[in-house]
């Protein structure tokens, strides 16, 4: 803990004393504390069971740096439960929930590197998970290019949970979090206000038994969007695919054939400038209890 405020301290001065050579840099925070009474949260309550009373808090020290070739970010966070930490130990939960740069290459074309929040479309696939009290983030590199009504972005990673000279099995129970990862994704502007993206992503996923065997997941989709400000309507429609493994359902010594999809429609109108309409529903594949043991179409 101590060498993590160390560090996160000199990078703050560093941030800091550049601000006086024309580059911009910002300090922010966020304590979000949550009361929650679980009533039927996640699931149905049974009526032999008392519902949970839980608060959560969350709280980030946030730090950005720009400049005209290097931008950067560093997050420090405390997820906690409150009365989950001994009030008489002297221990710590704080971790880094960003820590990236990002080179600017070209005009237009740049490097993002490190430990960042991605977010992409309607964040089905990549999303920051804010309501979740910790969020989600991602050990990642990303090319990014831009151009006037056209963005592309390019990124991967590859994961272990110790610093090792050796391949060991990888995972974290009670589901694994992939191996490895690579996604492309693409955006372009087809006329004011409407917007089609298309995605993909191939996750790697380790066999528990064989550190050296992975199994692919490939999802892959588009997302069309219309949202323009001189008109009250706007509406999107988005359709995914899935093919490969389903790591969360074991077959064997592998997992499962996976084949699935999800569709999704939205309408929304904008009564005035407090009230806006939406209507919209989602379609989700699902595995119906007679499906083969080595098959999921969830």
């Amino acid at each position: 803990m101590r060498s993590i405020c160390k560090l996160l301290g000199a990078g703050l001065m560093i941030l800091i004393c550049s601000a006086s050579f024309g580059q911009t840099t910002t300090l922010d925070a966020e304590f979000r504390p949550r009361l929650e009474y679980r009533q039927g949260f996640r699931k149905p309550l049974a009526d032999s069971l008392v519902a949970g009373l839980v608060t959560l808090q969350r709280t980030r020290l946030n730090a950005d740096y720009k400049s005209k070739v290097l931008n950067a970010r560093l997050t420090l966070q405390d997820s906690r439960i409150w009365g989950n930490t001994d009030n008489k130990t002297n221990t710590s939960k704080i971790e880094l929930f960003e820590a990236w740069f990002e080179y600017l290459i070209a005009p237009g074309l740049s490097m993002q590197t490190g430990r960042q929040a991605l977010k992409y479309d309607d964040q089905r696939l990549f999303g920051i998970s804010n309501w979740s009290n910790t969020g989600t983030a991602h050990d990642a590199m990303v090319l990014k290019y831009s151009s006037p009504g056209f963005q592309l972005h390019a990124g991967g990673a590859y994961n272990n949970t110790k610093d090792t000279l050796l391949n060991f099995t990888y995972g974290y129970a009670p589901k694994q979090n992939y191996k490895t990862m690579g996604y492309l994704w693409l955006s372009k502007q087809l006329f004011t206000g409407a917007t089609i993206s298309a995605i993909g992503v191939c996750e790697g996923f380790e066999q528990k038994t064989d550190a050296n065997t992975v199994y692919a997941r490939a999802t892959y989709g588009l997302n069309l969007v219309y949202a323009n400000d001189s008109s009250a309507w706007g509406g999107t429609i988005t359709a995914y695919q899935q093919r490969g493994k389903d790591p969360n359902k074991a077959y064997k010594t592998a997992y499962s054939d996976l084949k699935s999809y999800f569709l999704a429609a939205r309408v929304s109108y904008k009564a005035s400038e407090k009230l806006t309409a939406n209507l919209g529903f989602d379609y989700y594949s699902g595995s119906e209890a007679s499906i083969a043991a080595d098959q999921s179409h969830s």
